[in-house]
Order: structure tokens, then C-alpha cells, then sequence
């Protein structure tokens, strides 16, 4: 699948190296408005996508990391190779699955969701729901004081929009162990 992107950069002088952006789970690439232009500022084009179930993507209800993975080497085929890819959470655990064909020179995994549990807990994806259908923007100030209005604006958003599925799909996935034996490009996380 072809995911909506949103994209810094893309003008200028000669070609630029090519950053992919991904977000994490209720989220899609409108968390990356203050990184995407300081990289784009920084000589990159930035390419920041939605994740299939977020945003303006498409939703199918194969919220898998295979599903997710294969969308952005589809989507990335419209663009040049990577310089960097990051990947949040959800995001990173898509990137991590995708890595190996995307081939970016660096690799940065934010908090990736490479072990889907609470502190030794089993995991409960309806957290994620129950937050998301209860969270006003006061309670979004409560626990981000220093977030700038517009964050705020764009977290509520972006959970307006969010598939509540892409939660629930991860059930099958707890207890589980994504962490990669070896990293194939250089990765800091």
C-alpha cells in the first residue's frame, strides 16, 4: 500500500539525501512538524509517512509489522534510497522489519516497540484505546507542560483519526521478542 506523506525539503539547490520519518502508534506524520523542517533546514528531504490506519492512509485491518513494513519499501520506491530513517515506537518496530530493503545509511529507533509488555506485565492494547477516547486537551497540558498550543492541537488530532484496530492488532504480539540480533546499517537507539 501506498501511504500519505508529507514532505520538507524537497526544494533547493542540486539533490538532497533523502530522511523517512515514522511515527508511532496514535500518532501519524504530523508529530514530525518541528523535526521534518530542522532536518529539511539541515540539507535533507524529508519524507514523513502515515502508517496504515493513521492519518490519511488507507485502513484493512492487517495492522501486522509485516503489513506496515511492506508499506513503506512501497512507498519508498517513489524515493531515493535513505540517508536516515527513524522510527518511533510503532514506527520503529515497522522500520526494523523494513530495514533490510530500505538500506538507509543510519537507522534511529525512538523508543521502538520491539517488546510489547508494561514492565513485566502482559500487554493490554485497550490501554492505548481507553486513553486515546478519554484524553481531553487539558490532560494532554497535565502531562506535557512545556508542549507549544499547536502540539497539543495536533496530538488530538491525530487520535481523531487514529484506527483504534491498529491497537488491538497488536495483541498477537505480546510477550514477544523483536529485538534484532545484529543491526544491517548502522543504528543508534
Amino acid at each position: 500500500m501506498r501511504l500519505a506523506t508529507r514532505e520538507w525539503g524537497q526544494e533547493g539547490e542540486g539533490p538532497r539525501p533523502t530522511a523517512l520519518l515514522v511515527h508511532g502508534i496514535m500518532s501519524d506524520s504530523r508529530t514530525w512538524r518541528l523535526v521534518g523542517p530542522a532536518l529539511a533546514e539541515r540539507g535533507y528531504h524529508v519524507i514523513a509517512v502515515d502508517l496504515r490506519g493513521h492519518g490519511v492512509s488507507a485502513r484493512d485491518g492487517d495492522y501486522s509489522p509485516a503489513a506496515y513494513a511492506a508499506d513503506l519499501v512501497e512507498t519508498m520506491a517513489d524515493f531515493e534510497r535513505p540517508a536516515l530513517a527513524v522510527g518511533h515506537s510503532l514506527g520503529g518496530l515497522a522500520l526494523r522489519h523494513a530495514v533490510d530493503a530500505l538500506r538507509p545509511d543510519h537507522a534511529v529507533y525512538v523508543d521502538p516497540a520491539w517488546r510489547l509488555s508494561l514492565l513485566g506485565e502482559s500487554f493490554d492494547p485497550d490501554i492505548f484505546i481507553r486513553f486515546a477516547d478519554a484524553v481531553t486537551a487539558q490532560a494532554i497540558i497535565t502531562m506535557n507542560p512545556t508542549w507549544a498550543l499547536e502540539d497539543v492541537e495536533v496530538e488530538l488530532a491525530t487520535l481523531a483519526c487514529w484506527d483504534r484496530q491498529t491497537a488491538t492488532a497488536l495483541a498477537p504480539l505480546a510477550g514477544t521478542n523483536s529485538v534484532p540480533e545484529s543491526a544491517p546499517v548502522p543504528s543508534l537507539i
